[in-house]
């Protein structure tokens, strides 16, 4: 596999991968990035980046950098002291795993990253001992112990005063013969001064060091010595507390080293995993199904190594066909094509998505063989058709059912008989042991026979004579021409030198380059075709959309037209019945004072009830029958409008559409919203009689009306009561909210006739009831 990892150039994926990563351990894992050959496990590698790429997408991940600790664990498991710096690497880890156990703890739909920051243990107590012990820069802190705080203190004070007595003894004008210069330096951790060699008798102390010259002497005078020696002290004493504190802490995260590991192992497969979905972005990527049954379906594929206006290829490939043979000039994109389809497999079996449209699938091979590329070898004395067939012999000796077979200029470089017959005979073996094969040729007689082989077909990159560029257009099914004499043409090349050269080729050849030449063409015109067709068909649909979009708008202003007219209607009612109620009203007053208007105050009140009784049928339908057909309508027929909740009659019935009297409006419905409905009957003059006491009952149930329907109601309802003589009725309205209750006590105040009203009794119904005298 390593021959072909160079020959496609996986080398290039795995070091543009490598860019991506963070950690080290990140690093190592893209550079030993190796294809799989388990369906299974290259799924599962493929949805932990497409999976990434979800998060990276909708969110801001930035992982810590975090070195590698495996070697500084092993020497702590081994009772080692570990340094500042190597526990401060520690801490990064553990506060690093902290932060990303946080972030996915906030977030849904990652079950693999969260699973594997599930697995991380964060060591929280380790984590904060270190953050204590250590400052930002990696440093041990003043108060990483009592102790050491005080040794610090202690020496910075001792270091203070001595340093104040020097600043004393240089700036002392009696001293300033005997100092080389006015300042203090050290020496071996020691305060000392730059004395002349002539004066060294008169600044007793201890010689610490000289210069080069002989001429400055650096003396520790005798009253600095005890002082030097004290603060000597102090410092070895710091220095065994800060191995203590470091010992301890050594300790504590060798005996953690398993955990760690396997949280710094975690981190790491998360870098790489991150790293894979910010490589699919950069490439426009996606991620390509999988199967092993060596399918190959790529759409619109780009060489992620090219660079600038690449042209896609696609290519479908091993079910019916299972050999493709492309044959084209040099320089036409052949063996770019070969490549994509290597490296496409090489990439999806390893986990990474592929730079091609939604919907590809590419094949899990159980092997893949390229052999790609000039092989001759100066060094072994292999030229270049001995350098290709040495490798095609080592392919056909570790060969396997349903492997991918990439071979480039199969059977060049020898006798072009020869090396044509030699060509079809590999490729022939390797179709009949069911190997996946892409070949490139510039051989015309291996056009032929993948023409008359079942399983095999021809493909070609297209090239322009015109311009006498390659256009790198795969086209399959149609075999490659040479273009040679096209090509010579184009360039100027003398005429007769052309015709001459066409003679020496056989009718067949001559042949065979007209009828692909017509097949190119051919195929050209249909593209045209197939690009209009295509323009139309989308026109077509944006046309079919804006129609949608037109009748949806003109159902939605019909219905809101309709709904508006309903509204009208109810509200022409509602204002009707007001005025009514205020004219039985008045009529009662009158029948109190001359009881022969009794019958018309009566007859009044039978035509308001009636009134209610239609008011009622605007809000429920009254239909509970099937739609009706246009068949079934006639003029007359009395319908039920179901869009407006009312009756109608049909005045002009049409096949699709029919026109309805809904009172003093004409509407134009489909049969869908009709519905049929009994014919009214008309009824039979009521005799009027007078209202009596049993007639009327002592409650009125209000519940579930609007506080405008329910004073109607109460107003008529307390019209009869009086009528018929009763003291005291009861309005239920129900608790609920209280609103009801509320604006039927407001209503009820100052009526004419209630003497008095009060809330209901427990067994009255309490505040859902409302009990009224009547004067």
């Amino acid at each position: 596999m390593e021959r072909e990892i160079r020959l496609l150039e996986f080398a290039a994926i795995r070091q543009a991968l490598m860019d991506y990563t963070v950690t080290p351990m990140g690093r190592e894992l893209a550079e030993d990035l190796t294809p799989t050959s388990q369906l299974e496990l290259a799924r599962r590698w493929q949805a932990e980046t497409t999976e990434a790429v979800s998060l990276i997408k909708r969110n801001q991940i930035g992982l810590e950098r975090v070195p590698d600790l495996r070697r500084i664990l092993d020497v702590a498991a081994r009772g080692s002291m570990l340094g500042e710096e190597q526990l401060f690497g520690v801490w990064r880890l553990l506060q690093a795993v902290t932060k990303l156990k946080g972030f996915f703890k906030e977030k849904e739909g990652y079950p693999v990253l969260t699973g594997l920051t599930r697995q991380m243990d964060a060591l929280p107590n380790l984590r904060e001992e270190l953050k204590n012990t250590l400052d930002e820069e990696g440093r041990l802190r003043d108060q990483a112990s009592a102790e050491l705080l005080r040794l610090r203190r202690s020496i910075n004070g001792g270091e203070q005063d001595l340093r104040e007595r020097f600043d004393r003894f240089v700036r002392n004008p009696g001293n300033h013969k005997a100092l080389q210069e006015n300042l203090v330096t050290v020496r071996g951790d020691r305060l000392v001064v730059p004395i002349r060699q002539e004066y060294r008798s008169q600044v007793p102390g201890v010689v610490h060091d000289q210069s080069a010259s002989g001429a400055t002497l650096f003396i520790e005078p005798l009253w600095a010595v005890e002082a030097n020696n004290r603060l000597t002290v102090l410092r070895r004493e710091e220095e065994k507390e800060r191995e203590r504190i470091l010992v301890r802490l050594s300790q504590w995260a060798g005996g953690e080293k398993e955990t760690l590991v396997t949280s710094l192992t975690l981190y790491a497969e998360l870098d790489f995993i991150i790293a894979k979905a910010r490589l699919s972005l950069a490439q426009k990527a996606s991620e390509p199904k999988l199967n092993d049954r060596g399918y190959l379906h790529i759409l619109s594929g780009r060489h992620p190594l090219l660079t600038g206006d690449v042209v896609p290829i696609s290519l479908e490939m091993g079910e019916n066909l299972r050999t493709l043979v492309i044959t084209g000039p040099n320089t036409g994109g052949k063996t770019v094509t070969l490549k994509t389809v290597g490296l496409f497999s090489i990439m999806a079996q390893s986990g990474l998505h592929v730079p091609a449209e939604e919907g590809s699938e590419l094949a899990v091979f159980p092997r893949i063989f390229a052999d790609i590329g000039d092989e001759q070898d100066i060094t072994q004395s292999l030229s270049t058709f001995s350098g290709h067939l040495k490798n095609i012999i080592d392919i056909l000796g570790q060969l396997v059912p349903g492997s991918l077979v990439l071979l480039d200029e199969v059977g060049a470089g020898t006798d072009p008989t020869e090396g044509a017959g030699l060509a079809m005979a590999i490729l022939e073996y390797l179709h009949n042991f069911g190997a996946v094969t892409v070949g490139t040729t510039h051989y015309s007689q291996l056009k032929t026979f993948a023409y008359v082989t079942q399983g095999m077909e021809n493909a070609s990159v297209e090239f322009d004579v015109a311009t006498l560029r390659p256009t790198y257009q795969l086209l399959v099914g149609v075999p490659g021409v040479s273009n040679a004499f096209a090509i010579a043409q184009r360039l100027g090349l003398d005429q007769d030198i052309i015709r001459r050269g066409k003679e020496f080729l056989s009718q067949e050849e001559t042949r065979l380059e007209e009828v692909v030449a017509d097949l190119v063409a051919d195929r050209q015109r249909i593209e045209v075709v197939s690009r209009q067709v295509e323009d139309e068909r989308q026109q077509s649909k944006a046309l079919l959309l804006q129609i949608q979009q037109e009748k949806e708008d003109l159902a939605r202003r019909k219905s809101e037209i309709l709904e508006k007219a309903r509204r009208d209607a109810q509200e022409t009612v509602i204002s009707a019945k007001r005025e009514a109620q205020q004219l039985l009203k008045q009529l009662r007053k009158m029948a109190a004072a001359a009881s022969p208007l009794q019958e018309e105050v009566e007859n009044a009140a039978e035509k308001l009830r009636k009134l209610d009784t239609d008011f009622t049928e605007l809000q429920v339908s009254q239909s509970t029958s099937k739609p009706l057909s246009a068949e079934e309508l006639t003029e007359g027929s009395e319908v039920y409008v179901n869009s407006l909740g009312q009756r109608g009659t049909v005045v002009k019935a049409g096949q699709s559409q029919i026109q309805v009297q809904v009172g003093m409006m004409r509407i134009t419905v489909e049969p869908a919203d009709l519905s049929y409905v009994k014919p009214t009957k008309k009824e039979s003059p009521r005799p009027t009689t007078m209202v009596s006491r049993r007639d009327v009952p002592p409650e009125l149930d209000l519940r579930g009306h609007t506080l405008d329907e329910a004073a109607m109601k109460v107003e008529t309802y307390l019209d009869e009561a009086a009528l018929a003589g009763l003291k005291e009725v009861r309005l239920i309205h129900g608790k609920g909210t209280g609103r009801l209750r509320a604006g039927l006590q407001d209503y009820l105040k100052g009526h004419p006739h209630v003497a008095s009203m009060r809330m209901g009794q427990p067994a009255e119904g309490g505040t859902g009831a409302t009990v009224i005298e009547i004067k």
